[in-house]
């Protein structure tokens, strides 16, 4: 179970990402502040914090390398991810070891599934229809942000 941590408690997850645009990670990838994020932002806003957990540089997060900034925090009076959310889901993170290439075309891919339009931009529309879609999946209605399954 140590093997999945961290990511998702640093608001890699991008359907949570979605989820809390007010003021939650996808509004914060917005770099330029400028109402829309690019690819490019989305994706930076993904990897920079496994950049950080990246202790060696090697661009590879290894489970020691997440298990020791858990430890870190735990040390520090905060809480240390645990296998499960306080809604009991168990977190949507990423397996460890993962490399920088491979968590950038994930975020590829979620960025790709959220811009509606294709436009490589998301709108503050686009971050609504998201939103919405996130809350009917949550509440038991269509599949999410590909639509009814």
């Amino acid at each position: 179970m140590k093997g999945i941590i961290l990511i998702a408690a640093l608001g890699l997850t991008a359907g949570a990402a979605a989820a809390q645009d007010r003021g939650g990670p996808l509004a914060r990838a917005d770099a330029d502040n400028d109402g829309v994020i690019t690819r490019a932002e989305f994706i930076e806003a993904r990897l920079a914090p496994l950049r950080r957990l990246d202790a060696n540089g090697d661009g590879t997060v290894t489970r020691a390398e997440g298990e020791a900034v858990g430890a870190a925090m735990a040390a520090r009076g905060g809480a240390r991810p645990g296998p499960r959310s306080e809604q009991g889901a168990r977190p949507r993170g990423e397996q460890l070891p993962i490399t920088l290439a491979q968590a950038e075309a994930r975020a590829a891919e979620g960025f790709a599934r959220f811009d509606l339009d294709g436009d490589g931009r998301l709108t503050a529309a686009e971050r609504e229809e998201l939103e919405s879609r996130m809350s009917a999946a949550r509440a038991g209605g269509f599949g999410g942000p590909d639509g009814d399954r």
